[in-house]
């Protein structure tokens, strides 16, 4: 065989394996940019959704092209029930043995272009409206090698999603409502700030449209630009921004100024009613001076007047002890002072009983005026969701 039919035959196999590789190439960016043009519809479709507005028949013609991705829990006709689209970029897990048998090219396909994930949305109908929506973002990318030449896939993902209260959600920023933006909550699942995994948003129906807009814009880029997107802050980039400086300026705080920072929502009488489970109006019969072990504190017994808010299992005119002032034992607090038999007081407290209420919270049980009667029964109205039926996702 001669040296020029050596080289042409190279020449082709070269040129046709670079073909290849480019039509694959090719096709993998048709197939992300396909990808990227649906997860774009479908979050510009669930932000005009409006909450407590949009009618449930609404979302059903506005998200019906979604065909079988898109699937249904309860009775949407009677105005009650959830939706959930949910869509992967790749979806391995039809081809799973066969990719399992041949892993160097899962490990290879970010190299090309690939780029694995998922997104999706979730809609609770309640009464015939939209009560409560999300969408997410979680991009999957493959590491460098380690020292023994293993390489290990990890996400980042992004997730805004509405609540009417922050009550039950263990993060510390949301945990404690910032007066500053009382409707919305930027944090992540560990309360990191750097190689964060994910970064969540969440706001109410309240919050301005601008900080909303603002928040939960996400960087569809990671879909399709050629390198992978390796921080939650390229997803949710001006969410990661915020909540990175809000870090910080908390951190540079002394400890004293720390605490009074985080503790600042509970002056506000709204915000304690709104995160609450449970506010009562009761009535004190009486109070008594009581001791466990070296502990001294105080035993209220209250008669419910009016429940506001949850409190089911306590009946109008029923009688319960609570301890007063358990974090006190060398003496009342300054609002213990005023509690004695005749007064009437707003209880506001998160556990099934009011065990503790006093102690736990002074803020949270305050002596019942004009004022504050309006304040609490102002935030509970905005806890929407607390008096409709459980949601599930």
């Amino acid at each position: 065989m001669g040296i020029r039919r050596i080289f042409r035959i190279t020449g082709i196999l070269l040129l046709s394996g670079l073909t290849l590789l480019l039509v694959l190439i090719g096709s993998i960016q048709i197939q992300q940019h396909i990808f990227r043009a649906h997860a774009e519809r479908l979050y510009g479709e669930i932000m005009s959704l409006q909450l407590l507005k949009t009618p449930g028949s609404d979302v059903e013609r506005i998200l019906s092209h979604w065909g079988n991705s898109l699937h249904r829990a309860g009775d949407c006709a009677s105005g009650n029930c959830t939706l959930r689209v949910g869509v992967i970029a790749v979806a391995w897990p039809a081809r799973y043995d066969f990719f399992t048998r041949r892993w160097w090219l899962v490990e290879h396909y970010p190299s090309i272009g690939g780029r694995m994930g998922t997104y999706g949305a979730d809609l609770a109908i309640v009464n015939g409206v939209v009560a409560r929506k999300s969408f997410y973002v979680d991009m999957q990318n493959i590491s460098a090698a380690d020292a023994l030449g293993k390489r290990y896939w990890y996400s980042r993902t992004g997730l805004i999603q509405s609540l009417s209260s922050f009550r039950g959600y263990v993060s510390f920023e949301c945990g404690r409502p910032n007066p500053a933006h009382p409707e919305y909550c930027v944090t992540n699942a560990f309360d990191c700030w750097k190689e964060c995994t994910t970064e969540n948003v969440y706001f109410t129906a309240f919050a301005s449209p601008e900080d909303v807009a603002r928040l939960t814009r996400f960087n569809f880029d990671c879909m399709t630009r050629w390198s992978p997107c390796e921080h939650v802050s390229d997803i949710l980039p001006a969410a990661s921004e915020e909540y990175e400086a809000e870090y910080k300026k908390r951190a540079a705080l002394p400890r004293a100024a720390r605490e009074e920072a985080d503790n600042a929502w509970l002056n506000q009488e709204w915000l304690l009613a709104r995160e609450a489970e449970n506010v009562v109006i009761a009535d004190v019969l009486s109070i008594r001076e009581k001791q466990q072990f070296a502990i001294r504190y105080w035993e209220v017994r209250l008669r419910l007047v009016e429940r506001l808010k949850g409190a089911r299992d306590w009946k109008r005119g029923n009688l319960r002890d609570m301890p007063a002032a358990v974090d006190f034992p060398m003496g009342p607090p300054e609002a213990l002072a005023t509690i004695h038999a005749g007064t009437r007081f707003l209880v506001m407290y998160d556990w099934p009983s009011p065990a503790k209420a006093f102690g736990i919270d002074p803020n949270g049980v305050q002596l019942l005026n004009d004022a504050n009667l309006a304040a609490v029964r102002f935030g509970i109205a905005r806890d929407y969701e607390a008096g409709m039926p459980t949601t599930h996702w």
